[in-house]
């Protein structure tokens, strides 16, 4: 308890602490208790929705890497031999006929 001369100083100021609530029941604790339960189970599910996401795509992007690999590899080997079938054919552009 602070005394009446204490009141007086400066910088020293007199801090009524507020009214104490009730101390919850053992009710409402169970309640609030059930409450958190219900949201952690909630989160938890969207957590898990989310994972699932998370592999689904991180699948998808393996597989369109393998895919693109393939792709690129087919069109380096089709335009190497394209260019080995217009050399060879004469359609290569060797000079021949230029007018």
């Amino acid at each position: 308890m602070v005394s009446d001369d204490c009141r007086d100083l400066p910088g020293h100021t007199l801090r009524m602490s507020e009214p104490e609530q009730p101390n919850p029941t053992h009710q409402q604790l169970q309640a609030e208790i059930n409450d958190l339960k219900t949201k952690v189970e909630e989160l938890t599910e969207m957590v898990q929705e989310l994972v699932a996401i998370w592999r689904a795509a991180s699948g998808f992007v393996t597989v369109m890497g393998w895919i693109g690999k393939t792709i690129k590899w087919t069109a380096g080997i089709g335009g190497a031999l394209f260019g080995l079938y217009m050399l060879l054919s004469g359609h290569g552009g060797g000079g021949k006929g230029g007018g």
